[in-house]
């Protein structure tokens, strides 16, 4: 029998090489350089009795945003309200205001959604009585000139009403769309 021997160089180097590359996966764990933790749906400020104003090209009050508490969050860069108050101003026709329990708005501040008890109230102008509407959800997008809803909604003027299952209104001079069981009570004026 020939024996030969045994080379134990290539084993040698396979074990170096294991060794090296566990090596080597440990040293490169980086340690993270951010604090995590501050991107959890915590909130980065809280601002009490807030309110903001916009203005129109002529540097007359557009719309105000007001809110008891203002929550923003840092992760997605969300802002949420408490019992805000949404008024939006106009030369032609009256005042209209929007308020709730919450609302949220979104990073942009495109959108403002108020959420739970939402009224909505127009003063009287001219020959129009005034308008109130009630719903429990109502998106808002003010350089869009549209308010809408997909819940149930209610709107009364005078002894008229209407309630319906969503609502579209926009444009400057709104134009009003009612949809799902649209149900209605008109009484005319004397």
């Amino acid at each position: 029998m020939n024996a030969r021997p045994v080379s134990w160089a290539p084993l040698i180097v396979v074990g170096l090489l294991a060794a090296l590359t566990f090596w080597l996966d440990r040293v490169v764990r980086i340690t993270p350089w951010v604090d995590t933790r501050g991107f959890a749906h915590d909130p980065d400020y809280i601002v009490e009795n807030f309110k903001a104003m916009a203005f129109d090209r002529q540097g007359r009050p557009w719309h105000q945003l007001a809110a008891a508490r203002m929550t923003h969050y840092m992760d997605d860069d969300t802002t949420r309200l408490d019992r805000p108050v949404y008024t939006q101003y106009s030369s032609e026709r009256q005042t209209v205001t929007v308020h709730s329990q919450r609302a949220l708005v979104t990073p942009d501040g495109s959108h403002v959604y108020f959420l739970d008890d939402v009224r909505m109230e127009r003063a009287a102008d001219g020959g129009r009585a005034p308008m109130a509407l009630s719903t429990e959800f109502l998106q808002v997008t003010p350089n869009a000139h549209r308010i809408q809803t997909d819940r149930g909604v209610t709107v009364r003027q005078a002894g008229s009403s209407i309630q319906a299952g969503a609502m579209l209104a926009e444009g400057e001079e709104p134009v009003v769309r009612f949809s799902q069981k649209v149900k209605s009570v008109y009484e005319r004026s004397r």
